[in-house]
């Protein structure tokens, strides 16, 4: 599918969004969202079925789950280590050995299992430890930035500009800003469509057969570009990059806000909504228009239409 040529971030000017405007303008950086600040409970969580399928599980436990001489020497060491810290203990070195050595024997048989457990997600605990350790993982890597196709889209307008009182950024896609792959391949560092299905999918994390990198953007194409149909209206796109890899993180309401750099090119317009105040919009129209890098960019002043259920849009 062909990205559009603009999309459209809309903000309200409420609460922390109130400078949104000037670290966009003023500071040239974008929000990223991790995934635990979005408004959908479901949002980036399909069916995790499993961490990996069950023969890749058998095999790995049968080739490399006991290694009897690796833990011996594990064995070994660490209690040559408490023997040194310890030096006042008479018991017998390779008494103590004999014994942790039984010890293993005895549980190996329910760690092997409670390892099982963990990777097929068999039962409430061992499936919602393997999510969050999951989910927590993912919050932490990726971040996204969340746009959509029409900025006429009365929905979105009530929904993410506080009724109509903020104001809608549109971007110029064909900008390097929005194409950062290394390879043609990948899901992250490019602009990509939310698919909308009524069934949440389902997700075997591991595959044995692909690589890490692979791995990763199955995981991110699976988490964090579904969507329930249920949000179709939303029409959006996303982008999605490595956390760490952003300018700054600073703290607003006990969040932590990622901030990458953008290009001031491909921003191409600020629309305001109908109900703006009017001291919000002489806010907006003076941090745009302070900084002449930004002369290209068109501000424009939505309007509600006499007759129709639509808005209009003009030039300021």
């Amino acid at each position: 599918m062909n990205t559009p040529t603009s999309l459209y971030k809309f903000r309200s000017l409420t609460g922390e969004n109130k400078e949104y405007v000037s670290e966009m303008f003023e500071d040239h950086v974008v929000w990223f969202s991790k995934r635990e600040d979005f408004n959908d409970p479901f949002e980036s969580f399909p069916y995790f079925k499993a961490i990996a399928p069950q023969k890749d599980i058998d095999a790995f436990i049968e080739d490399k789950g006991w290694d009897k001489i690796k833990i011996e020497g594990m064995l070994e060491e660490s209690l040559k280590a408490q023997l040194r810290k310890n030096p006042n203990i008479k018991i017998p070195f390779c008494a103590v050995k004999e014994w942790m050595n039984a010890m293993m024997e005895q549980g190996k048989p329910a760690l092997t299992d409670y390892f099982k457990k963990f990777m097929t997600m068999d039962g409430t605990f061992h499936r919602e430890l393997a999510i969050n350790t999951l989910l927590n993982a993912m919050n932490q890597e990726i971040g996204m930035l969340c746009l959509t196709e029409k900025r006429d889209n009365l929905l979105m307008w009530a929904h993410y500009t506080s009724n109509h009182t903020g104001f809608v950024i549109q971007f110029d896609t064909q900008n390097s800003f929005f194409d950062q792959r290394n390879k043609p391949n990948e899901i992250r560092g490019h602009l990509k469509k939310v698919r909308y299905t009524k069934k949440r999918p389902e997700l075997t994390l591991m595959d044995p057969n692909i690589s890490k990198e692979q791995t990763i953007d199955r995981w991110v194409n699976d988490i964090f570009f579904v969507k329930s149909e249920h949000w179709e209206y939303e029409q959006e796109w996303r982008m999605a990059l490595t956390l760490r890899d952003c300018q700054r993180v600073i703290q607003k309401d006990g969040y932590k806000i990622h901030l990458f750099p953008f290009p001031k090119d491909c921003v191409e317009t600020v629309i305001l909504g109908c109900k703006i105040s009017k001291d919000k919009k002489d806010s907006v129209m003076r941090i745009v228009k302070q900084d002449r890098s930004y002369s290209h960019v068109e501000i424009i002043q939505a309007k509600i239409d006499d007759k129709e259920y639509q808005l209009n849009f003009m030039q300021i």
